[in-house]
């Protein structure tokens, strides 16, 4: 994979170098090592928060950190040159693929970064399926509003991550309109998390969901594959009203079981004027936990965090310079400390240079 940013970020520089009257340091070819010495610059000015400052007070010798100037020389201006022009795909191909595929400039090393965390790690007995919004103002032609998110302008992935410690497992871009997948209506969060946890299915596992992903028909699928699925369901079908009438005489922290087959569903009140409606495979009793809450509730809180907690882990430690040369999601997905911890921001650059 670094071979070939290499060697795509080499034909950038023979293109921009024709503009230098004189060919020095500056402007000269690039290598793997030079790439992940960028990298390691891009993560620990993410550890230290410097991508809000300017690349001189990274290079200073009063202010900055001696990792950034024993890395790479920015006297001659090196460090902005190959944010300038650092590349993820063929550009003299990229229109004819980008008719077909609005992901073309990342796609190739999008897929294999997904390949190396799946052949990396081996991930616990809990999966979390969630949808992750990553920050992004570049020319995108997928880019979403979402009025309720922190992030309200970016793309949208959904994502597969361990429970437990929130490494990302898997990946699905969404491109809206461009390319979305060919599904019943109604179907799309049960595609998302077949698609998603595929090389992770009869394994005993259990994948933990929201109400955009829950349904019966995705239950009973998983429990086929040797696979649990628990997750808030949304109030529609068949569910009696007892189990969601807000306004019918409950107590505070009651509880309300049904069983079918190998499904439960749980419906938990625990205010006045709310009920948290819960489907599992897992859970085939109505054991009661702490606090008055049904075991089911106490999983579901548990390992419901991961694709959330990463997204949190993402924003702390940002890595994308705040300039028109942006560095987002892919620089970060390359570096081999990033590779064995977390998923984080690396997309504005691919997108902003993706449509130009």
């Amino acid at each position: 994979m670094v071979a070939d940013i290499v060697r795509y970020t080499n034909m950038r520089i023979d293109m921009l170098a024709q503009k230098y009257k004189t060919k020095n340091a500056t402007v000269a070819h690039t290598c793997p090592e030079e790439i992940k010495a960028l990298m390691g610059i891009l993560i620990q000015s993410g550890a230290k928060q410097d991508n809000r400052i300017t690349v001189a007070e990274m290079w200073s010798k009063q202010h900055g950190s001696p990792l950034y100037r024993s890395a790479m020389n920015e006297k001659k201006k090196r460090f902005s040159f190959l944010l300038r022009s650092l590349r993820f795909d063929d550009h003299t191909t990229r229109n004819e693929r980008i008719k077909t595929d609005k992901l073309a400039p990342w796609r190739n090393t999008w897929e294999c970064f997904l390949d190396n965390c799946q052949k990396n790690y081996v991930p616990g007995n809990a999966i979390t399926v969630d949808e992750q919004m990553v920050e992004s103002r570049g020319r995108c032609p997928f880019r979403y509003y979402m009025q309720n998110k922190p992030t309200k302008y970016g793309i949208k992935i959904n994502m597969a991550c361990d429970a437990r410690n929130s490494y990302m497992l898997n990946g699905i871009v969404d491109l809206a309109k461009y390319r979305r997948p060919q599904v019943v209506p109604g179907k799309l969060g049960e595609y998302y998390t077949m698609t998603l946890t595929e090389p992770f299915l009869d394994s005993n596992r259990t994948i933990t969901v929201d109400n955009c992903f829950t349904s019966l028909s995705l239950v009973k699928e998983l429990y086929k594959r040797n696979t649990y699925l628990i997750g808030t369901s949304r109030r529609k079908g068949d569910v009696p009203k007892i189990m969601v009438d807000k306004k019918l005489s409950r107590p505070v922290d009651s509880s309300i079981f049904l069983f079918h087959e190998n499904v439960s569903m749980v419906s938990f009140k625990p205010k006045k004027d709310k009920i948290v409606l819960l489907l599992s495979s897992k859970h085939n009793s109505s054991a009661i936990g702490e606090r008055n809450k049904p075991e089911a509730i106490h999983f579901y809180n548990k390992t419901k965090g991961g694709v959330d907690i990463l997204d949190m882990m993402c924003a702390r430690d940002r890595y994308s310079r705040v300039s028109s040369q942006e560095i987002g999601i892919l620089v970060q997905a390359l570096s081999q400390v990033f590779m064995e911890c977390r998923f984080s921001h690396l997309i504005d650059t691919v997108f902003t240079y993706a449509f130009d």
